[in-house]
């Protein structure tokens, strides 16, 4: 696909669950000189040792320690995958992107795509599989209030993109990583998207890398809604606004700092008003 750049830097993309980053991925592994995987995911990702460790040893190989990332960056020219900033940059990436999403959309498409995971798919991730993924048998409601699933429910976005991915849990520690993000992580970002906008994300990322003929971007990993239909009342809608509530604090940031197009509040309840929707969930 095109010559391969001059050997230069690795660029770092995240690939923030459920964000439209499946499609990107299937389309950097066509790239020569880019990296998708078999090792996608970071420690950060999992939340707990105890999470971390309670992945089968047939899927340990999936997980890049820090110095394992570090010699596949060293080789590539990009590196995708559900790490966070702090790992990517930690690791040698001169510069990260992301896609972003509204937050409540996000989690609702986390959600429905954890309850399409079969049982199987769910025991081949140990722990992980039986006993996070298995809490979207639950309502929505009981779902989000359960905290053994705040690795992936409770400000994921947040958490992967302004640093090393640990848990904020009160206003003082959010204030904290707002602040780490705007000294230290910010200006490493060179290119931050709407999940609507994959192909303008993945055409500005490909020219950065010097990419001449990138692959075409195809739909991968499109949630599927198996789930019953259910009604997200005010008090579960209270709950998707506190999950995410750093989330939207770093869309703001990202807003006001000019690396993310300016999107106002009556536009991002429509997309999860619309998201909503079309996973299966009326609004009370």
């Amino acid at each position: 696909m095109g010559n391969p750049a001059p050997l230069r830097a690795c660029h770092g993309v995240v690939h923030v669950p459920k964000s439209g980053g499946s499609s990107l991925r299937d389309a950097f592994s066509k790239i020569e000189g880019c990296y998708a995987g078999p090792k996608y995911f970071d420690e950060a990702h999992f939340g707990t040792a105890a999470l971390l460790n309670g992945v089968p040893p047939d899927h340990q190989g999936d997980i890049a320690r820090r110095d394992e990332l570090g010699a596949i960056v060293a080789q590539r020219r990009l590196v995708v995958g559900h790490y966070c900033t702090g790992s990517l940059l930690g690791a040698g990436c001169t510069d990260v992107s992301v896609q972003v999403r509204e937050p409540r959309a996000r989690l609702l498409s986390l959600y429905r795509y954890w309850q399409s995971n079969s049982a199987e798919d769910r025991v081949r991730w140990g722990t992980w599989g039986t006993e996070l993924v298995a809490k979207a048998d639950l309502a929505l409601g009981d779902f989000l209030r359960t905290d053994l699933v705040w690795p992936a429910t409770e400000n994921q976005m947040a958490r992967q993109v302004m640093g090393d991915g640990r848990r904020a849990t009160s206003p003082e520690e959010h204030r904290a990583t707002l602040e780490h993000f705007a000294a230290h992580v910010v200006g490493r970002l060179a290119v931050v998207e709407w999940s609507a906008r994959s192909e303008a994300f993945f055409d500005r990322v490909s020219e950065l890398i010097g990419e001449s003929s990138p692959p075409s971007l195809e739909r991968v990993n499109v949630t599927e809604v198996v789930g019953a239909t259910q009604d997200i009342d005010s008090d579960t809608l209270e709950l998707l606004v506190d999950r995410t509530s750093l989330d939207r604090a770093l869309l703001d940031a990202l807003m006001d700092n000019g690396a993310l197009s300016r999107r106002g509040p009556d536009d991002l309840d429509a997309e999860f008003e619309a998201t909503a929707v079309r996973l299966g969930f009326s609004l009370s």
